[in-house]
């Protein structure tokens, strides 16, 4: 029978595991964006990074796939819709999007971020990227 610190130890050990691994994907952040952007030809990536003690921190990234952005400049209404959420877990952050409504009032996904926190600045930077994404077309 185990005893509870034993019990207690082997999870502090299984999160380490967990949430060391979460770490050392952030370093193939970049890999991942390069992909996004070799399968869907158009689209647009951009990861902002802070430099760091051991190394660059990430912050922000912003994904607008170009299928997306196609969909809404030809069929949808011209009217978007902005929302965020709260991103719960080791690493706190918010996603904020952008949707559109077709015709037959489905919505579109056009855009979305992963900031480190939702304010002013963090949505300035969302909505810039959007503009030039859409005045791209």
């Amino acid at each position: 029978m185990l005893s509870s610190f034993q019990v207690y130890r082997e999870k502090l050990s299984a999160l380490e595991v967990i949430h060391g691994a979460s770490d050392e994907k952030y370093a193939h952040l970049r890999n991942y964006a390069e992909e996004l952007l070799r399968s869907n030809p158009g689209s647009s990536v951009k990861i902002q990074c802070k430099p760091g003690v051991g190394g660059f921190i990430f912050e922000r990234m912003h994904v607008c796939f170009n299928a997306c952005k196609r969909t809404f400049v030809r069929s949808c209404r011209l009217l978007i819709g902005l929302d965020g959420c709260f991103l719960k877990g080791r690493y706190d952050g918010h996603l904020l999007s952008v949707v559109g409504k077709d015709d037959n009032d489905q919505m579109i996904p056009i855009a979305f971020v992963v900031v480190e926190v939702e304010t002013k600045e963090s949505w300035d930077w969302f909505t810039d990227l959007l503009l030039s994404d859409l005045n791209g077309i």
